[in-house]
């Protein structure tokens, strides 16, 4: 799949949030976990190669719990930096454990989210941004 030890981004993250403050200082940070991937791998993908062959990867990447070990290290990394995190993947993980279809909140039906979806990512961050004090 081509993803990087979660060390190496765990590290990278760290060397960004440096990147950032030596940038700015006094900067006020909030990192944003991403959606979940496809699940399934979605019939109207069929007939596109390409979308189809990102699916089966995605899917693998979800069943495999790849992105949790991920999501973990770079809340440990925020954790070491007093960063707050807007978890949305933690929120996409309720909606798939209460029975959502998250293959069919993608807009492509394999990695994007719909514009529903989107207005989640936005309605979170918002009130992340709130709890965290951070309003300029």
């Amino acid at each position: 799949v081509g993803y990087e030890d979660p060390e190496i981004y765990a590290a990278r993250r760290g060397e960004l949030f440096d990147s950032i403050r030596r940038w700015k200082s006094g900067v006020k940070i909030i990192f944003m976990t991403p959606n979940m991937l496809a699940t399934y791998v979605h019939p109207a993908t069929t007939d596109d190669y390409v979308n189809h062959a990102m699916a089966e990867g995605n899917v693998y990447v979800t069943e495999s719990g790849m992105l949790d070990v991920y999501m973990a290290r770079a809340a440990e990394v925020c954790a070491d930096y007093d960063i707050p995190v807007c978890d949305a993947y933690a929120r996409w993980k309720e909606i798939y454990a209460g029975g959502g279809d998250i293959t069919e909140m993608l807009a492509s039906y394999v990695t994007h989210p719909t514009r529903e979806m989107q207005r989640l990512f936005a309605d979170m961050l918002a009130e992340t941004m709130r709890e965290s004090n951070i309003t300029d």
